[in-house]
């Protein structure tokens, strides 16, 4: 099953767990592309009453957590309230990566999404990439954190990789060398994750932490459907994760400004 990931903004959580936050916000656009409409959840609600809704961790129906009790929407979205059943492990589990902010939505939300925007502190005239990646690491440290590295496409760090001096020499090498993927000091992860264009840069430790509840778990199967007799297997593959963004000035996202 493939589900569309929606922010979900918790606006208060009790020690008795308690809870309450905009479930999904009109007009944002969700995971699959689609736009939450005004009154989008009217007949729906209307025809459920006051029945509750289970509450799932990771809408996994056999991990339920607790229960919402309330709904209404309201001008920015469908508002809910419900309660956490902390007598169970996975409700103990929520509650805590609720609380480190690792719960805020349905999908883990991402360095780039709480990331700052870029913005250069010095004003610098016609920069190159690397007067960019330069002004990024001082937006970070401005901000009183040690960035320790920098994230970018493969094809941007190529475009730097490329960059001559005015005697058309290579400013981070000649070609037939290796040199080691640094700017001002700071390893360069290059990697496809990245869109082209774009650039991360951070004090990734204080940033975020990764919260591991369970390591990646593998199980087979042949009692899935009809398996037996087309003589399948079914593999799952899962692990339990939070990612809570604590600091997010410590990380600066932006672009190089090549792609229009």
């Amino acid at each position: 099953m493939d589900y569309a990931g929606s922010p979900f903004e918790i606006k208060s959580l009790s020690d008795c767990g308690a809870i309450e936050g905009l479930l999904a916000g009109f007009d944002n656009v969700d995971s699959h592309g689609d736009r939450i409409a005004p009154v989008a959840f009217k007949r729906t609600l209307s025809e459920r009453g006051t029945r509750p809704l289970p509450m799932l961790l990771h809408h996994d129906l056999k991990r339920p957590i607790g229960a919402w009790k309330e709904w209404a929407e309201k001008p920015d979205g469908l508002y809910v309230k419900g309660s956490l059943t902390l007598s169970t492990r996975d409700a103990q589990e929520a509650y805590s990566l609720a609380k480190e902010g690792a719960l805020t939505g349905v999908n883990l939300n991402g360095l780039i999404t709480n990331a700052t925007a870029f913005s250069d502190p010095l004003s610098v005239s016609s920069p190159t990439m690397i007067d960019t990646v330069g002004t990024g690491i001082l937006q970070v440290s401005l901000a009183d954190f040690m960035p320790n590295g920098i994230v970018m496409h493969p094809s941007d760090w190529m475009r730097i990789r490329l960059l001559k001096n005015t005697d058309g020499e290579y400013l981070l090498g000649d070609p037939q060398s290796n040199p080691s993927p640094l700017l001002f000091g700071l390893p360069v992860v290059a990697t496809t994750a990245m869109s082209v264009d774009k650039f991360l840069i951070g004090d990734f430790r204080a940033a975020a932490t990764l919260y591991d509840r369970e390591g990646a778990n593998v199980a087979l199967s042949t009692e899935d459907g009809d398996n037996f007799v087309r003589n399948m297997l079914t593999i799952r593959c899962e692990e339990r994760l939070g990612l809570a963004i604590k600091q997010a000035t410590a990380l600066s996202y932006g672009d190089f400004g090549n792609v229009a």
